[in-house]
């Protein structure tokens, strides 16, 4: 999904000219910009963002930094190079654990595809040694 899109979306919601250059277009404020990103998300789901980060970071290639613990059965906190962390489920037993391990390999680990649901993200990590698929459920804040 192009950046594009999202900004003509914006100004749709908040019924703003959609040519930016025009004089009589206001530029959006902090309050205005999360109003209009709130009722995109409440309208589109909360995946959809998550969709676009993940698509960006497989097409730039950035690679896993590190796998942490989360205080929840089956679940981590991935976090990659370009900053974001997000929280991460998977159900086969003991995959996350493979991807924390090829984070410590010179071959990094990579998004090979990924795949949008309703309620996450199918993500498939390239490892050192195979492969292995997990859902990303969201964002989450780094310690």
């Amino acid at each position: 999904m192009a950046t594009r899109g999202w900004v003509a979306r914006i100004r749709d919601t908040l019924g703003h000219p959609k040519q930016p250059d025009d004089e009589s277009w206001p530029p959006l404020g902090l309050d205005d910009l999360d109003t209009a990103l709130t009722d995109i998300i409440a309208e589109t789901g909360s995946t959809v963002v998550l969709a676009h980060h993940v698509a960006a970071a497989a097409a730039r290639g950035v690679p896993v930094s590190y796998v942490q613990p989360f205080p929840a059965p089956g679940a981590a906190r991935i976090g990659f190079a370009d900053g974001a962390v997000m929280i991460a489920h998977s159900p086969v037993e003991g995959d996350l654990g493979r991807v924390a391990i090829g984070t410590l390999h010179p071959r990094r680990v990579r998004i090979l595809a990924w795949q949008p649901r309703a309620d996450r993200v199918s993500v498939r990590f390239g490892l050192p040694r195979g492969e292995v698929t997990v859902d990303l459920l969201g964002f989450d804040q780094a310690d």
